[in-house]
């Protein structure tokens, strides 16, 4: 049974002898060709990967999405576990596990024998462009394999809100098509699976990732119902810097997702002038700032400031 791992291996070798000695057969995820890859698919049992960084985190559940396979974080630095089960990780072990532990973790969320690839062969991954409506049938689940995806609530007068934003290696419950009230959309070019709820396979972490994304609703849902628009503006900085955040010199942390004014509005419950004029506040607090150009700007945010838990109320 092949079992991928990615990251820094070198100063792990009880570990990965422990796992050889099982019976797995242990490839580096940086070795894996084209070839291997096709030949390896129906044997492989999964991919862990050693946790240092969120690039770290990002690599392996790209390179996971890319394979079909379900993955693990071991969390090296101590402080990585929310950026892993974001991304999508079955499960985040600590830095102190053992060689034993690891086996037993391994055993239980990639067996031997599963095929990680045939839970995926009926449904075939959809490829979106940014704006696509994404149809969808009652209590399908919609899995995120690359970009990000709008949940948006439509009114009969034309007014739209952002409900949240999902990005790769998370699920949400997809709502009927043609229901006319809450609509999801590519927010940035997508690669997404759909699939009945019913058919999502009892022990590849779906509950726990629907969850999250149900988590995800909620938080929203809080920062919307804040009085003052700016508070709300507020809370949506920091939940996207949260979600997509990518940590940048002197204490800023990049959205690494383009967001709009006027998606800013739809999120905040206001209009695109009044958040224009949120955002040049913020600005001029030094707490938010505007890099790069069209396609390419992005909102940098200093987590620690653009939302202290003393103004979140």
């Amino acid at each position: 049974m092949l079992l991928l791992v990615d990251g820094d291996w070198k100063t792990h070798s009880e570990h990965l002898t422990r796992l050889i000695e099982s019976g797995y057969a242990v490839v580096s995820a940086d070795h894996l060709d084209g070839e291997v890859a096709a030949s390896a698919t129906p044997l492989r049992a999964g991919l862990i990967a050693a946790v240092a960084s969120d690039a770290d985190s990002d690599r392996a559940a790209a390179r996971a999405g890319e394979l079909h396979l379900r993955w693990l974080a071991w969390d090296c630095r101590g402080d990585g576990s929310l950026r892993a089960y974001r991304s999508g990780a079955m499960a985040v072990l600590p830095p102190d596990v053992s060689p034993a532990d690891l086996l037993r973790a391994v055993s239980q969320c990639c067996p031997h024998g599963h095929d990680a690839a045939a839970t995926f062969d009926e449904y075939p991954p959809r490829r979106c462009r940014a704006g696509d409506v994404i149809e969808t049938g009652p209590e399908s689940v919609v899995e995120i394999r690359a970009g990000a995806i709008a949940v948006r609530a439509l009114h009969p007068d034309g007014a739209e809100a952002l409900l949240g934003l999902f990005g790769p290696g998370e699920a949400l419950l997809g709502p009927a098509s043609g229901s006319g009230h809450v609509e999801v959309s590519a927010h940035a070019d997508a690669e997404v699976i759909v699939r009945p709820g019913c058919d999502a396979c009892p022990d590849d972490g779906l509950a726990r990732r629907l969850g999250r994304a149900q988590i995800t609703l909620t938080e929203w849902s809080a920062v919307q119902a804040r009085p003052q628009v700016d508070r709300r503006v507020r809370g949506i900085l920091r939940l996207l810097a949260e979600r997509f955040g990518r940590d940048e010199p002197a204490g800023w942390r990049r959205i690494d997702l383009r967001v709009t004014h006027q998606q800013l509005a739809d999120a905040a419950l206001s209009t695109r002038s009044t958040v224009s004029r949120a955002l040049r506040d913020l600005a001029h607090e030094g707490v938010v700032r505007l890099v790069g150009a069209g396609e390419y700007r992005r909102i940098d945010v200093r987590p620690d400031a653009v939302d202290s838990p003393g103004e979140s109320r």
